[in-house]
């Protein structure tokens, strides 16, 4: 059960991690548009 748990929390801390990422990019694309246009 321990283990299993560790593992839990490991993948919450990525998918975090993911979609963070994710955002980040997203709003470096924004503002990449705006200045371009």
């Amino acid at each position: 059960m321990e283990k299993k748990d560790e593992k839990e929390e490991g993948g919450c801390l990525f998918i975090a991690l993911i979609i963070l990422i994710g955002l980040m990019i997203d709003v470096i694309i924004y503002y990449y548009l705006l200045m371009t246009s």
